[in-house]
């Protein structure tokens, strides 16, 4: 399934190794100082909801004058105050979360390459250690499998560890390390299995990347209420690759609702009598149209749908 190459630890060099291992100490020095201020709280012993310290109102209302200025440009300042907070309340994923949001508001353009890429390789770990922190407590209270636990994001209390989990995947993803990204995608699932952020979407694109059809075609037959393009396209594709006879039906319904989508994944120009009620994500029709280009065949199964209308 693996669309990355090599092993990431087969490829280091002595002093990489190293430096990797001084990160490890690193993170591990911070876990022990974060597990103890965030604590699991179970309803049922299946589900629980993340309890993380409190932030004081001042404090509250602090982090959000901070965001608000880092999206006007004033990143650099809001970066600053915001670790200070960090340094009051270490144990507060909320605060990581706004973070790394702010560090993710900086122009690359503004930075040399190499200043940026470390800032992006801190967000990720801080996030990262977010999802190591609830791992652990989970195995000190005896559950081994992550399968028997639930965060479900109807707790409002979890919303950054899912948010969390999400943003992780989904930039692992943009950087094309597409079974990391199937993985996370997998975790979050069984975390919250009614998927409140609809990452089943983003998996489904990534498993028919890998070519992974049976796959991606139970994700969308487990959450057949999702009528999204996503999942309407990626079904009709996924049952394609497996010469499945129901490919047809289940195209012609993502044509039906989607018409626009079809179009643009066919690289044709859509009639002018064609209207469609939803707007229409046109960065998301080019992705779609790449991965249905990639696949023999499938973009003749979509014109010859197309000349049906």
């Amino acid at each position: 399934m693996t669309k990355n190459g090599q092993d990431f630890n087969d490829t280091l060099f002595p002093d990489e190794a190293a430096a990797w291992q001084r990160k490890e100490q690193e993170i591990k020095a911070e876990l022990t100082e974060m597990l103890p201020h965030i604590k699991l709280v179970s309803e049922d012993n299946t589900t629980f909801k993340i309890i993380e310290p409190s932030l004081p109102p001042e404090i509250g209302l602090k982090l959000i004058e901070l965001q608000t200025r880092a999206i006007e440009g004033d990143v650099e300042v809001a970066r600053a105050e915001i670790e200070a907070l960090m340094d009051q309340i270490p144990g507060s994923m909320t605060l990581r979360f706004a973070y790394v949001n702010i560090l993710l508001h900086i122009d690359p353009e503004d930075m040399e390459e190499g200043a940026y890429l470390a800032l992006y390789e801190r967000a990720i770990t801080i996030l990262g250690i977010n999802l190591n922190v609830v791992l652990i407590q989970l195995d000190q209270l005896g559950l081994e499998n992550i399968e028997d636990v639930r965060f479900p994001g109807a707790f409002p209390e979890n919303s950054v560890f899912l948010s969390s989990l999400y943003f992780l995947g989904q930039e692992q993803e943009l950087m094309g390390n597409y079974d990391q990204a199937i993985d996370l995608g997998f975790i979050q699932l069984q975390f919250d299995v009614e998927d409140v952020l609809n990452v089943r979407r983003r998996l489904v694109d990534c498993l028919l990347v890998c070519e992974e059809p049976q796959m991606a075609l139970k994700i969308c037959q487990d959450y057949e209420e999702d009528d999204s393009a996503a999942m309407l396209y990626g079904k009709a594709l996924a049952a394609f690759m497996l010469e499945k006879k129901q490919a047809t039906r289940f195209l012609q319904k993502a044509v039906q609702k989607y018409p626009l989508y079809a179009y643009e994944i066919a690289g044709l120009e859509a009639p002018e009598n064609i209207e469609e009620a939803f707007e229409i994500d046109l960065e998301y029709a080019q992705y779609l149209h790449g991965l249905w280009t990639d696949i023999e065949g499938a973009q003749k199964f979509l014109k010859k749908e197309l000349r049906r209308l």
